[in-house]
């Protein structure tokens, strides 16, 4: 008698269950049907690939506040930085976070890419970029810069202001954004892309700092490699290095930055040319 009350007992607790929780078993399964089928609508509603992810962007002209925000973090928060010491692989990775983070689907959008790295000091160093478009289209224009040098920590930063300035835009050569750690790297990220000598490489350093304006140097022996290749550096002048941020040098950075962005839009042949930016 005893183990028939017990039963009885278990089978009214399993009737006084909430009713949520067996409705939320058979719902999961649909959802999740439910999910993946708005996923695959979605992925072809987007037509060509566009190296974002899934999320559809105006083009806009070159945000100053954008580039002050990365300048700021790269150079006063983060700061030196190598691959040899403890404190500067720290900051080291620190800066990798801001790069991928500030690309990411949850900031700018993109699809961050990257190679295998290789191995220093105990650690795997990556390359990292970011497309305009899945396609290489006529060619393609690499756009890239050093992170793991401090002189290059404003070049990281103008490169994060033109990715963010490329989104919504077209153009005729597929343009790629690329953060490396050192220029012996560099076939990695290049790894496929010349065909025809349909490749543009726009090495961008030595920005900001009292800089003004860029000098545009060509490398005479890149076109025996299959592809043509500029140095883009910033012309050094008499003001101080360590206080450029708050002089009117911040304003010849931003040109510099803006000088950038219209040099990737003749190189790779912006489709619309939008008139409000500034000159």
């Amino acid at each position: 008698t005893r183990k028939i009350v017990m039963m009885n007992e278990e089978d009214d607790k399993r009737e006084k269950e909430p009713w949520i929780w067996k409705a939320a078993i058979v719902a999961l399964p649909l959802g999740l049907a439910l999910s993946a089928a708005i996923a695959m609508a979605m992925k072809i509603s987007q037509g060509e690939k566009t190296g974002m992810e899934g999320v559809s962007f105006s083009a806009s002209n070159f945000e100053e506040a954008s580039l002050r925000d990365a300048v700021g973090k790269i150079e006063d928060l983060i700061g030196p930085r190598d691959f040899e010491s403890k404190e500067g692989q720290q900051r080291m990775k620190q800066m990798i976070s801001l790069i991928v983070g500030s690309l990411s689907s949850i900031n700018l959008g993109y699809q961050v890419e990257s190679d295998r790295g290789e191995s220093q000091e105990g650690r795997i160093w990556k390359n990292y970029w970011v497309d305009s478009s899945e396609k290489p289209l006529r060619g393609t224009v690499l756009v890239w810069t050093n992170y793991a040098d401090e002189s290059d920590s404003a070049s990281v930063a103008a490169l994060l202001s033109v990715a963010e300035w490329m989104r919504g835009r077209e153009f005729d050569y597929r343009v790629r954004i690329a953060f490396v750690r050192d220029e012996q790297s560099l076939p990695s990220v290049a790894q496929g892309l010349s065909r025809k000598k349909n490749e543009i490489r726009l090495h961008v350093s030595g920005l900001g700092r009292g800089s003004a304006g860029f000098s545009v140097a060509a490398d005479p022996d890149a076109s025996q490699e299959g592809f043509v290749s500029y140095h883009l550096s910033g012309e050094q002048t008499s003001s101080n290095a360590s206080d450029w941020k708050l002089t009117t040098s911040w304003e010849s950075f931003e040109n510099q930055v803006r000088q950038l962005c219209q040099e990737v839009s003749r190189q790779a042949g912006e489709q619309i040319i939008f008139s409000s930016e500034k000159s």
